[in-house]
């Protein structure tokens, strides 16, 4: 690679970079003024008031506080796809750790009734009833806990839960008298 083009590698890197820092706090300031006012009044120009980004950078990176909204609800998303595994009880675990992760943002959105875009994001590229029926699950699943107000730790409820699970597979083994 000549000098030239290692140049413009690291300057395509280092805008990169900066897009995906711009783009995180456009973020993080969406979900900061959902916990302040109702998110149907938060309007563009209030998130580019309170975060620091000129209107072209906000605009540049989104057309709307929805799409920012959505990207806000894909990354605990995505970091559940990264880290699925085989293992039903593992899966568990990751759901819980995950939103914990992000129990402010889980808040904000759910506090703002629009905890459906968790369901309208899991449920992108779904087309079986068996991984939708799990989606469901698991949503429902982190909805109650967040509004309980997270009582248990991520892994005493990953655990409380696939006790329960254990429990319905036997009992669905039993009406059908599979054991």
């Amino acid at each position: 690679m000549r000098n030239n083009e290692k140049q413009i590698e690291i300057l395509k890197r280092n805008n990169e970079e900066v897009n995906a820092e711009t783009r995180k706090s456009i973020q993080e300031t969406l979900v900061r003024l959902m916990k302040q006012q109702e998110y149907r009044s938060i309007r563009m120009t209030d998130i580019i008031r309170e975060s620091g980004i000129s209107r072209a950078g906000v605009y540049n990176n989104y057309k709307s506080k929805d799409e920012i909204l959505y990207d806000v609800v894909a990354l605990p998303m995505q970091q559940i796809v990264d880290n699925y595994t085989r293992s039903i009880s593992a899966n568990w675990g990751v759901i819980f750790d995950t939103a914990y992760q992000h129990r402010e943002m889980l808040l904000a959105v759910m506090d703002a009734g629009l905890a459906q875009i968790f369901l309208e994001k899991m449920n992108e590229g779904i087309d079986d009833y068996y991984l939708g029926v799990w989606a469901g699950i698991f949503l429902n699943l982190v909805y109650m806990w967040a509004k309980k107000g997270f009582p248990e730790s991520p892994e005493e409820l990953a655990q409380k839960v696939d006790r329960i699970m254990h429990r319905v597979s036997r009992e669905i083994h039993k009406d059908t008298g599979e054991e």
